[in-house]
C-alpha cells in the first residue's frame, strides 16, 4: 500500500466489471424497450413521472457509483507506473472533457444544431473530475464530504426561498433546485446543475466502496 492508501499491483475487480455491464444492459433496455406504449412496457422500465422510483431511475446512479468504484483501481495502476500527480490530473481532465464534448456532440446531432446543453454524459464527466480531485484525501474525509453534501442538498430544498418556490417542497416547478437552476441554465435545458450536489455523494460512495474492496480482497 502506498502513501495515498492504494494497493499497488491490484488486479481487475470482476464484480465491478459485472456491475458496469449490468448498468449498460439496463441502460439499453430502458432506452430501447421496443415500444413506448405504457400499456405494454413494464412500469419498472419507465421513469417515474415525478415522485417515486423505478428501475429506470436507478440506471444513472448506478453509472455514477461505478465511476467512483473504478477510481481506486485506475489510480493504483497509474501509481504502479509512477505517473506524476500533475499528469494524472491531466489524464482525468482529458477524460472529463472528452465525455463532455461527446455528450454535446450527440445532443447537437439529435437537435441538428450546435448546443452545449448539460446532458447525461456531461454530468458524468464533470462529476468524475470533481471527485477525482478528492481522491488523494483520506477515506474518512471523503465520507465526511459525501455526507455533508447531502445535508447541503437537504438544506437547499428545505430552506431556500424565491419566486414560485415553496421551501421544503419537492413538487415540480416549485422546488428550490429548479429555481436556482433557472439562473444558470437555459429554459430548454432538462438536466440540472444543483442536483449534481448529491451526484458527487453518489460517486464518492462508489469510490469508498472501491477502496474498501481493493484493500480487503
Amino acid at each position: 500500500m502506498n502513501d495515498e492508501g492504494f494497493l499497488v499491483g491490484t488486479p481487475r475487480l470482476t464484480s465491478l466489471d459485472a456491475f458496469r455491464g449490468f448498468a449498460i444492459a439496463g441502460m439499453l433496455l430502458v432506452n430501447n424497450p421496443g415500444t413506448w406504449d405504457p400499456t405494454v412496457v413494464p412500469r419498472l422500465l419507465m421513469h417515474a413521472e415525478w415522485h417515486g422510483c423505478t428501475f429506470a431511475d436507478l440506471i444513472f446512479p448506478f453509472f455514477l457509483f461505478a465511476v467512483g468504484m473504478a477510481m481506486p483501481f485506475s489510480e493504483a495502476k497509474k501509481l504502479e507506473h509512477a505517473v506524476p500527480a500533475w499528469k494524472r490530473i491531466g489524464i482525468a481532465a482529458r477524460r472529463a472533457a472528452v465525455l463532455y464534448l461527446l455528450g454535446a456532440f450527440l445532443k447537437s446531432a439529435s437537435l441538428n444544431t450546435p448546443v452545449l446543453h448539460f446532458g447525461i454524459l456531461q454530468r458524468i464527466g464533470v462529476l468524475y473530475f470533481i471527485v477525482y480531485l478528492l481522491l488523494p484525501l483520506k477515506a474518512r474525509w471523503q465520507a465526511a464530504i459525501g455526507v455533508a453534501l447531502l445535508f447541503v442538498w437537504w438544506a437547499i430544498l428545505a430552506f431556500v426561498n424565491g419566486p414560485g418556490v415553496v421551501p421544503g417542497s419537492f413538487e415540480r416547478d416549485m422546488n428550490a433546485a429548479q429555481y436556482l437552476d433557472s439562473f444558470i441554465l437555459a429554459p430548454e435545458d432538462k438536466e440540472t446543475i444543483v442536483s449534481m450536489i448529491p451526484g458527487i455523494s453518489t460517486v464518492l460512495a462508489g469510490l469508498l466502496t472501491g477502496r474498501f474492496l481493493m484493500n480487503h480482497r
